[in-house]
């Protein structure tokens, strides 16, 4: 009884195998699948290589798809295009070539050995499937689930593929763009995430990438924060000095952006939504607020190689266009952390830098405007309250035009020392003044919230303030008394 129960817990467990991966590669993982397409392949013609990708999430008729998107060299010149939007449902994954069309299944990976299911299938609609097998393959050291299928009436070695869980078809992850075209071939070359190489074609020793992985611009954990100075350096006729965040999703013509938001006080309490942003392919777009019909302005390619020129407009002056150059393509080291950098010029041999995940050195919404008027500056650039970018010239995120050029006195500046700074536990501060008057102490964070304040006795005295239980990151510090005001920028470290 004993060996029995053994031998059928055995054929038990090796004939339900788990599989622990998705059905389908998530956008959050950034996956691309590269795949070769043959134009007549029993004829020698061209070979082009093209990129599949899953952009940002979008919700249509309460459902949740990714946008998917194609680059390359393919033909007809489409270097770059949205075909259209994929979710998966347990087992299940459905595609829809845009928002108002038809949905179809695009794979089941709980069908067995001897099932049917309606897929989409060249020209036609669709077109019923057979499960011809079922079985396991290890792909780069991880088990998957494999399905052989074939469609109905056609012969198995003419139109079989294979279905491989967490990867899709080894032909095309979309079949050829869901409907395919007579005398095209396609072959999968590999499929590649943030995290890992998933599949690698073994006819091919390379896995030629078109589009690498950049970690470029939209993060809603991040502020930035700039000024624009009118007239010269020296003694400026104006200056407006911002912070911009990006936060909510927008859907315009089908495609998601976020909602970038701008705000022009120091402490960043007041937000006006100043437009829309996205990020496809390591190329940023903006699309203008208030005009739908306006095609998206390119801020950024970081996928731009050295030597290699792109036409651009501004958001300040859309539609006036000129040519830059890529002089260098390289890494810079900031705060402890590589990033790629790309610096360009112009006829004028005017210069701009970008840096990824910082944008433009002139601002993130100035990645091409240059005007001999105005000096553009991105001042810093801040991630859950952490800095990972600071200006070497001007060390303060925000400023007026008095304090740029110190044309005020500081009231209360030169009476009051705040230390340690940056700060463990207990911050001090030491007031030397003989005036009797109290103070309002607040601590806000770099995006604008208020965490904590109190009331200061005036007079000479010293305060102890208790910031063990803030999280690290920038704060800024704010003094207020009926005779003046006085703001600093304090660091906490846990």
């Amino acid at each position: 009884m004993k060996i029995t129960l053994i031998t059928s817990l055995f054929v038990i467990l090796t004939c339900h195998i788990s599989y622990s991966q998705g059905v389908f590669p998530s956008f959050n993982v950034n996956p691309e699948w590269n795949v070769q397409r043959s134009i007549e392949p029993s004829l020698p013609g061209p070979i082009f290589i093209m990129s599949y990708h899953l952009g940002n999430d979008t919700v249509i008729n309460q459902k949740t798809y990714s946008q998917v998107s194609r680059i390359g060299n393919q033909e007809f010149g489409k270097l770059n295009e949205r075909i259209g939007y994929v979710r998966t449902d347990l087992k299940r994954v459905y595609f829809k070539a845009s928002a108002k069309g038809k949905e179809y299944l695009l794979y089941d990976f709980g069908l067995k050995q001897g099932d049917k299911a309606y897929c989409p299938f060249l020209e036609t609609d669709s077109a019923k499937y057979e499960v011809l097998n079922v079985d396991s393959i290890t792909v780069n050291g991880v088990k998957r689930l494999r399905l052989k299928v074939l469609p109905e009436y056609y012969p198995e070695e003419y139109m079989s593929m294979y279905w491989i869980e967490g990867i899709g078809s080894t032909i095309n992850p979309f079949y050829e763009e869901v409907f395919g075209q007579g005398g095209v071939s396609d072959e999968l070359r590999c499929v590649t995430t943030n995290l890992a190489l998933l599949y690698k074609n073994p006819k091919y020793s390379d896995c030629t990438t078109v589009n690498l992985k950049t970690n470029s611009i939209v993060d809603t954990n991040v502020v930035w924060s700039g000024m624009n100075i009118e007239g010269d350096k020296g003694s400026p006729g104006g200056l407006d000095s911002y912070h911009i965040r990006l936060n909510g999703d927008t859907v315009i013509n089908d495609i998601t952006y976020t909602r970038i938001w701008q705000s022009v006080d120091s402490l960043a309490t007041n937000w006006q939504i100043n437009g829309f942003i996205r990020e496809e392919n390591k190329k940023v777009y903006y699309h203008f607020l208030h005009y739908e019909g306006y095609e998206d302005l390119l801020l950024y390619d970081f996928s731009l190689e050295k030597g290699e020129t792109q036409l651009m407009s501004s958001v300040d002056s859309w539609g006036s266009y000129e040519s830059y150059k890529v002089t260098e393509v390289d890494s810079v080291l900031i705060n402890g952390v590589k990033r790629l950098r790309i610096q360009l010029v112009n006829m004028s041999n005017q210069k701009i830098t970008w840096i990824e995940k910082i944008g433009s050195l002139k601002g993130i919404l100035n990645s091409f405007y240059i005007d001999d008027n105005q000096n553009k500056q991105l001042l810093c650039v801040t991630e859950n309250n952490n800095r990972i970018y600071n200006n070497e010239v001007y060390p303060n995120c925000f400023y007026t035009l008095n304090s740029l050029t110190g044309n005020i006195p500081k009231l209360l500046n030169e009476r009051i020392l705040v230390y340690p700074n940056p700060v463990n536990g207990e911050l001090f501060i030491q007031s030397n003044s003989t005036n009797e008057e109290a103070y309002t102490l607040e601590l806000y964070l770099v995006k604008g919230a208020l965490v904590k304040t109190e009331c200061l006795e005036g007079g000479s005295n010293l305060h102890r303030i208790d910031v063990s239980s803030l999280k690290s990151g920038v704060y800024v510090l704010r003094l207020i008394s009926a005779s003046g005001r006085y703001s600093e920028e304090v660091i906490i470290k846990e």
